[in-house]
């Protein structure tokens, strides 16, 4: 990585470990300091490919500044995990895998508990997002 896909990966990765996931690497097109204000860039998520968005500008003192975020096509199963625990499911267990790519139709299957009772769940996506819906059996 150069100089700058570092400073973007640093960024990000701060970011996404508080999510429970890591970013093994970040791929930008060549930039050499002028020209362009926006880089389309690629992020390596715990094994999943995500578009990553990089503005660039000049600050004040002229030195460059950016801001970079994950575009669509990633969902972190500890977000999951989070949200069925918050309607009520307990021992939660989606599998080891700490992301998925947001893919319309991907099913993710998940052993809880709730009221007392163990089934499983289905949650499967629904927009690039990693939007869910929830069926539980």
């Amino acid at each position: 990585m150069d100089g700058l896909e570092r400073s973007v990966a640093g960024r990000l990765a701060s970011r996404l470990h508080r999510e429970g996931l890591s970013l093994e690497y970040v791929d930008c097109p060549p930039w050499k300091g002028s020209s362009r204000s926006a880089l389309r860039c690629r992020g390596y998520v715990d094994g999943v490919v995500v578009p990553v968005g990089v503005k660039l500008s000049r600050g004040a003192s002229g030195n460059t500044e950016f801001d970079a975020w994950l575009g669509a096509g990633i969902l972190a199963t500890s977000r999951l995990t989070d949200r069925l625990q918050r309607e009520g499911y307990s021992d939660v267990d989606c599998g080891s895998v700490a992301a998925y790519p947001a893919r319309l139709g991907t099913r993710i299957v998940c052993r809880v508990t709730k009221d007392g009772n163990s089934r499983y769940l289905v949650a499967t996506v629904t927009d690039r997002h990693g939007a869910v819906r929830i069926q539980d059996y």
